[in-house]
């Protein structure tokens, strides 16, 4: 700014007695008889400047208001100065935290079992949540290869029927909850593909390498117990209990901080899980003969 360059209060105010102010002065003079004012050269001198003094206000107020406008644009301009600095600031520290691993020419991708279970369950495992084994099951990863679909298992729309708005589940929306299979009604033949799927997804997790042996070991000993061969041909069922309420029991410690050895084969739970499956027997016999 021009207009705040000077500021009128600092003026200082022309000798209004002198003669080169003598016929602005004879004006007022002759004016203030017609008026009845009967001023004298003294009195038009003052007259003089009591309008330079206030002309001097007038600017300085509009001197002032302009100072204003130019510190309010100085702000603005300075803020907008800071902002566009932040955000390259924070775009160079994004820049800087994004990593571009070195890629071996010729290297080509991993080899796997062909089956990748869902999202949602690799999440969960990621996170060393209990996930049920259905989800590394054939069926499993088939099912949820392509579905879309949030914790709910489905989303919720605005419909319009007959004049009136109804909230309902989004049919475009894959739904599988009811799919899903509990650890304790697989089948043996499930667990035992499932297991593949399973050890070969923590290991892509990045789960210690002694969490992958231990649960290696564990299906190793499963696939090893003498129930298969006994209990008249209920041995699975046994296993398949004991399965479900181990991995239960693992998982919940972990989430507690309290792990334990899913390789060490537990004979109470095991005794637990052959009762559980001749209650089982029994229910279904008596059912039968009803």
């Amino acid at each position: 700014m021009a207009t705040t360059d000077r500021n009128p209060n600092s003026e200082t105010p022309p000798n209004f007695q002198v003669a080169a102010y003598a016929d602005i002065r004879q004006i007022i003079i002759a004016k203030s008889r017609t008026d009845g004012a009967e001023l004298d050269d003294e009195g038009a001198a003052g007259q003089l400047l009591e309008a330079w003094e206030q002309d001097r206000a007038n600017r300085q107020a509009a001197w002032e208001e302009a100072v204003a406008a130019e510190e309010r644009e100085r702000g603005e301009a300075e803020a907008e100065r800071l902002q566009e600095e932040e955000e390259l600031r924070k775009a160079e520290e994004k820049k800087k935290r994004i990593k571009f691993p070195t890629i071996a020419p010729g290297l080509p991708p991993p080899k796997d079992l062909g089956f990748r279970p869902c999202q949602k369950a690799i999440t969960k495992l990621e996170s060393v949540e209990f996930v049920e084994l259905w989800f590394f099951t054939f069926t499993g990863c088939q099912v949820t290869r392509n579905a879309s679909i949030t914790d709910e298992d489905s989303s919720l729309s605005l419909v319009q029927e007959n004049g009136n708005i109804q909230l309902r589940r989004s049919t475009t929306v894959a739904s599988y909850k009811h799919l899903i299979v509990p650890d304790e009604r697989l089948t043996w033949k499930d667990i035992l593909f499932a297991k593949n799927v399973f050890l070969n997804q923590i290991a892509k997790s990045k789960w210690p390498e002694h969490y992958l042996q231990m649960f290696t070991e564990f299906y190793c000993k499963l696939e090893l117990r003498p129930e298969l061969c006994q209990a008249n041909g209920h041995g699975e069922k046994i296993l398949i209990l004991y399965h479900a309420r181990a991995r239960r029991e693992w998982f919940e410690a972990i989430r507690l901080d309290d792990p334990f050895d899913i390789s060490v084969i537990v004979e109470d739970w095991m005794l637990e899980a052959r009762n559980e499956m001749w209650d089982s027997v029994f229910a279904q016999g008596i059912q039968k003969v009803k």
